[in-house]
C-alpha cells in the first residue's frame, strides 16, 4: 500500500519544547525560567535584573519595541540562536503591548487625526494577527526550545464564573480566543503563585507552586487554566526549579521508551448473520 508523502512514523517525530508559565508580577517567573540551561533571555520588560542578581548565566536580548521582536524572530529562523538550548520570552504579554504601540504609531504617522493612545478596531485586528504569526513561527522553530512567560488575567467566562488565563488580549466578548490559541500551541501551560503551606510541624511557609492541570478552587470557584502534554508533571509542583521539571519530563520519556509496546487488537472482518 502506498504511503502518503506527507506522513512519517510518529516515533520519528521530533520538535522543540514550548513551555508557558503565567502568573501575576512578583511570583518568580523569570527566576524560574532562567534556571534553564544555556538560555537566551528575550526581555521585553525589566525582569533581567532579577536573573542577574540570582547569578544566572546566559544571553540577553533587550526587546524595546515590536521591530526588535521581529528582528529576534528573523534571527532565530536564520539559525543565529542555534548556539543556545533555550530562548525565554519575557513576557508575551508585554510583547503584545509593544506590538499594539507599533501598529498605532504607524497609523498616527500616516494620519494626523489618529490619536496614538486610542487604537481603532483595525489596529486590534492587525496586532492580534501579527502576534499570532510571530508566536507560530517561534514555536515551530525546531532547533531551540522556548519558555513563554505571561502575566495572568482574571476574566469572567460565559457561565459567570471566574478564570485565570495568560494575559494575551483579543476577543474579550468571545472568551479571549487569542489567548486560547496561543495556549494551544504550547506543550505545557502552568499557573504559578506564591502561597502559604504548612509543614509537618504546622508552621506556615511560603512555597512557589505551579499548577500543571486545570483546577477549580472549591472555596472561590476560580478556575485556573493549565495543561501538560508530557504527562509528566503531575497536578502541581512546589519549589521545584526548571532543571527539576526537565528531569521529570526526561524520566517520563525514558519510562515510555522502556515500556513494552502494546500489541494492537486483531482487526476483525465483516460479521455474518451466523456470527
Amino acid at each position: 500500500m502506498t504511503r502518503a508523502a506527507l506522513e512519517t512514523d510518529l516515533d520519528d517525530f521530533q520538535e522543540s519544547q514550548n513551555w508557558m508559565i503565567h502568573a501575576i508580577p512578583g511570583q518568580g517567573k523569570t527566576i524560574w525560567a532562567t534556571g534553564a540551561p544555556n538560555f537566551s533571555l528575550w526581555s521585553a520588560e525589566p525582569g533581567a535584573v532579577s536573573a542577574r542578581n540570582y547569578g544566572r548565566k546566559g544571553g540577553l536580548v533587550r526587546i524595546k519595541n515590536w521591530a526588535d521582536a521581529v528582528e529576534c524572530r528573523r534571527a532565530l529562523l536564520n539559525g543565529e540562536f542555534d548556539h543556545r538550548s533555550w530562548v525565554i520570552i519575557d513576557t508575551v504579554s508585554s510583547l503584545q503591548n509593544k506590538n499594539m504601540n507599533s501598529v498605532v504609531d504607524l497609523a498616527a504617522a500616516n494620519n494626523p487625526k489618529q490619536d496614538p493612545d486610542i487604537p481603532a478596531i483595525p489596529h486590534y485586528q492587525k496586532q492580534q494577527n501579527s502576534l499570532k504569526r510571530w508566536v507560530e513561527a517561534v514555536v515551530d522553530y525546531p532547533n531551540v526550545n522556548k519558555i513563554w512567560l505571561a502575566h495572568s488575567l482574571r476574566i469572567e467566562d460565559q457561565d459567570g464564573g471566574v478564570q485565570l488565563i495568560p494575559t494575551i488580549l483579543g476577543g474579550a466578548d468571545k472568551g479571549y480566543p487569542i489567548a486560547h490559541y496561543v495556549m494551544g500551541l504550547m506543550n505545557t501551560v502552568g499557573y504559578m503563585e506564591m502561597r502559604a503551606k504548612k509543614d509537618a510541624e504546622g508552621k506556615s511557609r511560603m512555597v512557589r507552586r505551579i499548577l500543571w492541570q486545570p483546577y477549580e478552587n472549591p472555596d472561590t470557584g476560580v478556575r485556573y487554566l493549565a495543561k501538560d502534554h508530557f504527562g509528566a508533571l503531575g497536578t502541581f509542583t512546589d519549589n521545584l526549579d526548571f532543571p527539576g521539571h526537565l528531569k521529570m519530563v526526561e524520566a517520563k520519556r525514558e519510562a515510555n521508551e522502556a515500556a513494552p509496546a502494546k500489541k494492537a487488537a486483531p482487526r476483525r472482518g465483516r460479521q455474518t448473520e451466523e456470527e
